[in-house]
């Protein structure tokens, strides 16, 4: 009887040991039918940066996007390594105009002597051309409409005028006026839209105007009129393209799209600014530097470097990015951010060409070949106030 319950005892064990094993299978299979087999994850993505703290270049892991306590609505404000200013530098090639394709270090100026000249490259002698601008008159600025045609403004007893000089090769340059100014001015600073179509920004007193003046027609549409302001570090100019402009006084950026005649934003505290292509802008000011969305208005602050003054910028070989930083100058990639090179002793005041900037150091102005060498040259022994170059006028 003993021997028959304990075998009743043990069956019951094994039976309910198979069921448990049973169950047990079932639910491993069913967690295989859920989970699946684990996915491989992506490798992150590197990048080649320049350090400025270490002076090198680092391999480093793409950032998650992560918006600051400082962001304000509107912004888009991300400690990454400055996509959105990589994708404006990557596509901005294609939206300059076409005579800006070929590469030239020309630069065209009117010395202390009131002589006009020109360079076509530091390895080239420069020459000298005809004047457009007569004793009695004064240059006030010029700027590159062609690979050999500048658009410049001169003025006479407060009243001003646009001429073209267009430069003919071994022959004398041909210069015609295409308009006379009805109004005696303070100060006249222009920007070309085209050949027949100018940004003209004036003051009279403590008043600014900024108008589109059509040549042809001689007519002109104020934008914009400031009242009672003094003027400080003012610069104004076209997009590559025409369909937007933006005017820097008094340290506050005004931008504008031109077939509207209408205003697009305003952003305040701004020290320097320069179109990447046809709708992006770089500026710098007290908060930083940004690159800025045109069309959406949407700003991305770049960590890379902070309030800088003088940027300017060049489309070639996927864009570079030349700015000052106290007394020191740098000429970074704008893909990888590293350093192209640096300036020790010297302002860089624009580029020349994508190898090339021209520099001021010690009150003289020079040319800088600050890629694949690293050397400077004066163009003239005698000082030259005002000239130009394909991309200054940005």
């Amino acid at each position: 009887m003993k021997y028959f319950i304990m075998m009743l005892f043990l069956m019951i064990f094994i039976i309910g040991c198979s069921t448990q094993i049973d169950k047990a299978q079932e639910i491993g299979e069913s967690i295989e039918e859920t989970v699946g087999e684990p996915e491989a994850s992506e490798p992150a993505k590197q990048w080649e940066v320049y350090n400025q703290e270490t002076g090198e270049t680092e391999i480093v892991e793409k950032p998650e996007k992560k918006v600051t306590e400082n962001a304000v609505e509107g912004d888009i404000i991300f400690d990454d390594e400055g996509e959105l200013l990589r994708l404006a530098c990557e596509n901005a090639a294609n939206e300059y105009p076409e005579w800006t394709a070929p590469s030239t270090d020309l630069i065209i100026w009117e010395d202390s002597d009131k002589k006009f000249n020109f360079r076509n490259s530091p390895e080239d002698l420069s020459s000298n051309i005809g004047s457009p601008v007569q004793n009695s008159e004064i240059l006030v600025d010029m700027d590159f409409i062609g690979l050999e045609e500048v658009s410049y403004v001169k003025t006479k007893n407060d009243k001003w005028m646009i001429g073209l000089l267009k430069l003919n090769g071994l022959n004398p340059p041909t210069n015609i006026i295409i308009y006379e100014g009805k109004y005696d001015l303070d100060s006249v600073d222009i920007s070309p839209i085209n050949t027949k179509k100018y940004l003209v920004f004036s003051t009279k007193g403590n008043d600014a105007y900024l108008d589109i003046l059509e040549t042809e027609k001689s007519t002109d549409e104020r934008l914009l009129e400031i009242n009672s302001v003094a003027a400080d570090n003012q610069k104004i100019s076209a997009s590559p393209k025409g369909n937007y402009a933006y005017l820097l006084y008094d340290k506050t950026l005004r931008i504008f799209e031109i077939i509207s005649k209408s205003k697009i934003d305003e952003i305040g505290f701004v020290e320097s600014v320069v179109w990447v292509g046809e709708s992006y802008l770089l500026y710098s000011g007290s908060d930083g530097t940004f690159i800025y969305e045109v069309k959406t208005k949407k700003k991305e602050r770049l960590d890379k470097i902070d309030s800088v003054s003088d940027l300017s910028f060049n489309p070639k070989e996927k864009g570079i990015i030349a700015y000052n930083s106290g007394s020191k100058g740098e000429v970074v990639n704008c893909q990888t951010w590293i350093k192209l090179n640096s300036l020790s002793n010297g302002k860089i005041e624009t580029f020349a060409s994508e190898k090339t900037a021209i520099i001021e150091g010690d009150g003289v102005t020079m040319y800088w070949r600050f890629k694949d060498n690293d050397w400077t040259l004066r163009p003239s022994h005698v000082e030259i106030p005002i000239y130009a170059t394909v991309w200054k006028r940005y």
